[in-house]
């Protein structure tokens, strides 16, 4: 579309069609349900705090079973009246497991072909829109809840995005966001998006080359990992590669400022939640399109050879008075 940014086009370059695989994958399976039972049992009336650490520690690999029901639920939520918008839906995998306790869900994806995987695989309509420069009356503006996982990372302006979101729920309704905290440094996802952006850079060029050279492949990222493609380019570099704005992710000072100035209350910020995904190789390789078993040579690996996916996390709520 006229008029968007590298960022944008990024998102919508690298979450096409052969990027529905990955939300099939059952590592990411379990970390999204993980954050879907955090959202759904979340209450910050007994928070005195806007910010709170909870030193919270999850091994999603022995602890979180994508495939059993979610029970334990915040009175929050309401089967029979609920409207639930999943922003960033992806191809859904967030809405099949919050969908049971709404009565309404909409989808909205900047990207058109996770739209359409969103509709086709959840049953609920999916929009492709960019909220910052289109409008769209058939999404609404009076959902009791909105949610967004794992994506603000990839948005440029924040503050914006955050009070458009607002402006789409109802009074007493709920914005929950969860994303990578920038001040948390037990994450391996850093290394994930150089190694994704570096296989991108590969598939990009050899797609353009007769000859497929590889003078450039098989160098090496010092400190950063081997890697192939784009090796040498900082974590920001390769991040703008994939469409991730904010490749640290963002601050729980920031995501409070953020809330209040959209005008939301009632703000409240869980830090400390770093979850772990033993990941195996096969599935890194589907998550970063990298053919070679060696790409992940420093990711820590268990006794069985998978790979130590960690997610430092947090959980930004607001509230529409």
């Amino acid at each position: 579309m006229a008029g968007d940014s590298k960022i944008v086009e990024a998102n919508r370059d690298t979450y096409n069609d052969g990027r529905l695989k990955v939300f099939d994958l059952a590592s990411m399976k379990r970390h999204n349900k993980f954050m879907a039972e955090y959202m759904l049992c979340f209450s910050s009336k007994n928070q005195g705090d806007a910010i709170v650490d909870r030193n919270l520690k999850i091994n999603a690999t022995e602890d979180v079973d994508p495939d059993t029901p979610i029970e334990d639920v915040s009175t929050n939520w309401d089967k029979s009246s609920s409207k639930l918008l999943d922003f960033a839906c992806g191809a859904g995998n967030m809405t099949k497991y919050l969908s049971p306790f709404a009565k309404n869900v909409v989808g909205v994806d900047i990207s058109p072909a996770m739209a359409k995987a969103y509709k086709e695989r959840t049953g609920h309509e999916g929009y492709a829109c960019n909220i910052v420069e289109e409008s769209n009356p058939a999404i609404g503006n009076d959902f009791d809840f909105i949610v967004c996982t794992m994506s603000y990372h990839h948005i440029e302006d924040l503050g914006l995005v955050t009070k458009k979101l607002s402006e789409k729920l109802k009074s007493g309704g709920w914005l929950y966001v969860m994303d990578m905290d920038s001040t948390n440094p037990n994450s391996t996802m850093g290394q994930l998006m150089k190694t994704a952006a570096a296989q991108k850079h590969d598939n990009h060029s050899h797609s353009h080359s007769h000859s497929h050279s590889h003078d450039h492949a098989h160098s090496h990222d010092h400190g950063h990992g081997h890697s192939h493609g784009g090796g040498g380019d900082s974590l920001e570099e390769a991040a703008e590669k994939i469409g991730v704005a904010h490749a640290h992710g963002i601050s729980p000072e920031g995501m409070v400022k953020m809330f209040e100035n959209a005008g939301l209350t009632n703000v409240a910020v869980d830090r400390g939640i770093q979850v772990q995904v033993w990941t195996p190789v096969e599935e890194m390789r589907a998550l970063t399109n990298a053919a070679e078993d060696e790409t992940f040579d420093l990711f820590e690996k268990d006794d069985k050879g998978r790979c130590d996916l960690t997610f430092a996390m947090l959980l930004a709520a607001g509230m529409k008075p």
